[in-house]
C-alpha cells in the first residue's frame, strides 16, 4: 500500500503531461476510484488511507489539506520528489509494483475526460 499523497503525485504528473490538470476535487475522486479498482483487480488496497464520506463526496483527508488552498483551480505543479503534509515527507514513488502502475494507468484512462464536480 502506498499513501494517498503519493499515488496522487501520479494523477498530478499525468493531468500536467497530458494537458488535462486536475482540480483538487477530481484528484479525490481519481484516487477513491483508483482504490476501488485496485481493491477490485488485486483483493487489496492501493491506498493506506480511510476514505471519509462528505456532502461532496469521498475525501481522503491528507488530500483535502493539501490542496485546499487551491480550491477548485487546476493543480499544474508537479511534485517533483515528494510531498510535505503535516510535517511529514510523503517521497513520490518512481518505482511502483507493476498493479499499482498498471492501476494508476487504467484509472487514469477511464476517468480523464470526467468533468467531477460537486453533486
Amino acid at each position: 500500500m502506498y499513501s494517498a499523497l503519493a499515488i496522487a503525485s501520479k494523477f498530478i504528473d499525468l493531468g500536467i503531461q497530458s494537458g488535462k490538470p486536475v482540480s483538487p476535487m477530481k484528484l479525490q475522486k481519481i484516487v477513491y476510484f483508483a482504490q476501488g479498482v485496485h481493491l477490485a483487480r488485486y483483493q487489496k488496497p492501493l491506498i493506506d488511507e480511510a476514505v471519509e464520506a462528505w456532502t461532496y463526496g469521498p475525501v481522503i483527508p491528507s488530500l483535502y489539506h493539501t490542496f485546499k488552498h487551491l480550491g477548485n483551480s487546476p493543480i499544474v505543479e508537479s511534485a517533483q520528489v515528494g510531498i510535505r503534509f503535516e510535517g511529514h515527507f510523503y517521497p513520490k514513488f518512481e518505482s511502483l509494483e507493476d498493479s499499482a502502475r498498471e492501476t494508476i494507468q487504467l484509472t487514469w484512462e477511464i476517468t480523464k475526460d470526467f468533468g467531477f464536480s460537486a453533486i
